[in-house]
């Protein structure tokens, strides 16, 4: 009983996708009256055939999928596509800086009768593999061939090109789309995604394709589909090796090369940070003296006073002040001409909530310790003031970036140093460009 009823919400299901994908794909409907929407499994498979799908196994064999996509087929061996379309999405287009997709987990009989260029409709999902190491992958099902209507539908739509060389990062990429969309990624957490090429543009990398000969370079199935290397859907799908290139294909990688350096010259930079602290003067050097108590240091200090410490008590708003340190919101306090920070921890061998239970380290000026603690100034000539930085961050002025290129530069895979800038430590302090 529960098994018809879930086929029979799969053929209901299936017959509502076959309405919305005949105005999608804009193929012929005019079959889908009233009485046909009523037919049984049987009939199922004919309906989607009649709005563009060469149907390759029964609708009632419909599994629960991740997501349904739309995909061009690359490579049969070994099984390549991209994603054209996710229809459980609101985006029409998907844009991925990698479009192509290998080793998708994938059954024959799903492959069979497909062709490089073929536009498909299918499921997607995930599942877990690896004995030692749980990871996820992505497999496809259910697939099903659009007709010629579909494919000349979707002819514009997908990637052109994938360029992935190493320069400043190994996840360096440039993505070419066939509208001209451009995705471009030079260091981490660095994209750019607002280039479009014109019409001349975008004939005119094709045309180089051409005319340097690109077309006639033999496919490199060695290539990893994370580079190094360019993946190409020019003319046909191409995977090419990009260490001692051809001349001619060295003349097209150095017009790839110049559109992302192009690209992140004008790019706009923003500059923004994950924490602002304040620094206060310490107020309890008669009852803990930071320069003696501080780091390993302390230790000495501490059990000489620790009877004395754990009969006092902290008030309890300077407790909940050195408290919230510890879970990242707390302040830092100026001593003795250095800076500190404190906290109240929980402690097993000393009275929790006394001045026997604390933590305090010395920020370091000028050098790191433990890889990331200590603070430098932040330069006073700068023309970008980290106080008048709000949360979303703050766009560098084109003039402000060239001024203080090589500092500014440096900050673009984040700073490990703390910045100081007048009571306040800013940390985290990091320049992106979009």
């Amino acid at each position: 009983m529960v098994k018809n009823r879930i086929q029979d919400a799969l053929i209901a299901l299936s017959i509502a996708f076959a309405l919305v994908l005949s105005f999608s794909l804009q193929v012929d409907a005019d079959d889908l009256s009233p009485t046909t929407c009523t037919v049984i499994a049987s009939n199922a498979t004919a309906i989607v055939s009649s709005i563009g799908i060469l149907a390759t196994s029964s609708v009632t064999q419909l599994e629960a999928s991740f997501s349904r996509v739309i995909a061009r087929v690359h490579s049969v061996e070994p099984f390549t596509i991209e994603f054209l379309d996710d229809l459980t999405q609101k985006d029409e287009i998907l844009y991925n800086p990698r479009p192509f997709i290998e080793h998708m987990r994938s059954s024959a009989d799903d492959l069979k009768g497909l062709q490089r260029g073929d536009v498909i409709l299918a499921d997607t999902y995930s599942y877990s593999y690896g004995s030692v190491e749980l990871a996820i992958g992505i497999g496809i099902k259910n697939i099903r061939k659009l007709n010629r209507a579909a494919r000349v539908r979707f002819e514009k739509k997908g990637v052109l090109l994938y360029y992935a060389p190493v320069r400043n990062s190994p996840t360096s990429y440039l993505t070419v789309y066939r509208d001209g969309t451009v995705l471009c990624q030079d260091m981490p957490g660095n994209g750019i995604s607002n280039k479009h090429l014109t019409k001349a543009e975008l004939n005119g990398l094709k045309s180089e394709y051409f005319v340097q000969q690109i077309n006639r370079i033999p496919s490199d199935a060695g290539i990893s589909e994370y580079g190094p290397g360019i993946f190409l859907s020019v003319d046909h799908y191409q995977k090419l090796d990009i260490n001692n290139p051809p001349a001619k294909f060295e003349t097209f990688l150095a017009r790839l090369n110049s559109m992302i350096e192009s690209y992140v010259q004008s790019a706009t930079y923003r500059i923004k940070y994950i924490r602002r602290a304040d620094i206060k003067d310490w107020q309890y050097g008669d009852i803990l003296p930071l320069d003696l108590a501080a780091d390993e240091n302390g230790r000495a200090w501490l059990n000489q006073n620790l009877e004395k410490l754990s009969r006092i008590k902290p008030s309890p708003a300077f407790f909940k002040e050195a408290e919230d340190y510890d879970k990242g919101r707390g302040d830092f306090y100026h001593y003795k001409g250095k800076i500190y920070s404190f906290t109240f921890p929980i402690c097993t061998d000393r009275p929790t909530g006394s001045w026997a239970c604390f933590r305090a380290a010395e920020l370091p000026y000028g050098k790191l310790r433990d890889n990331y603690w200590g603070y430098k100034v932040w330069p006073s000539d700068f023309g970008v003031r980290l106080s008048a930085v709000p949360n979303e961050g703050l766009d560098i002025s084109k003039d402000e970036y060239y001024k203080h290129k090589v500092f500014y530069t440096s900050l673009l895979l984040g700073s490990r140093f703390t910045y100081r800038e007048g009571d306040y430590l800013f940390q985290g302090v990091q320049v992106n460009y979009h």
